[in-house]
C-alpha cells in the first residue's frame, strides 16, 4: 500500500490520490505510454493523463467509470493542477540522485590504473 494524499482544496477535500510505495520500471513504460499515444492533448491534459497513468488508486470527482468517456476539460483546473503537482513532483523527484552516494575516480588514478594492467598483461604473455 502506498501514501494516501487528500487533496487541501475546500471543495474537494475528499478527492484523493494513493502515490506507489516505490516508484518502478513500470511506471516510467506507463507515463512513456501515455507520452507516445497523446493525441490532441494540451501540455496539461498530457501531463494529468500521465499523472493518472502513474496511480492505481485514486478517489477524484469526475473520474469514474471507462477512462474512453472521461473529459478533461469538464474537470476542475485546481483539482488537476494538485494531481499533476502531487504525482509527477514525486515521481520525478526519483530521478534525482543525490551526488555524495559514492567517491568519483580522479581521471589521473584511473589512467595510472589501467597503465598498471596494461604492464600486467604484456609481463603475463
Amino acid at each position: 500500500m502506498g501514501r494516501k494524499i487528500y487533496c487541501p482544496l475546500p471543495e474537494y477535500r475528499e478527492a484523493w490520490v494513493e502515490l506507489p510505495p516505490e516508484w518502478l520500471g513500470l511506471h516510467a513504460k506507463q507515463r512513456d505510454e501515455v507520452a507516445e499515444n497523446k493525441g490532441e492533448l494540451s501540455s496539461t491534459e498530457l501531463n494529468f493523463a500521465i499523472a493518472i497513468a502513474l496511480l492505481d488508486n485514486w478517489d477524484l470527482p469526475g473520474l469514474g467509470g471507462n477512462p474512453e468517456n472521461w473529459d478533461f476539460s469538464q474537470l476542475s483546473l485546481p483539482l488537476i493542477a494538485w494531481i499533476n503537482q502531487e504525482v509527477l513532483t514525486s515521481f520525478t523527484a526519483c530521478f534525482l540522485v543525490p551526488k555524495g552516494l559514492s567517491s568519483p575516480l580522479s581521471t589521473g588514478s584511473m589512467a595510472g590504473e589501467q597503465e598498471n594492467q596494461a604492464g600486467d598483461l604484456e609481463k603475463a604473455l
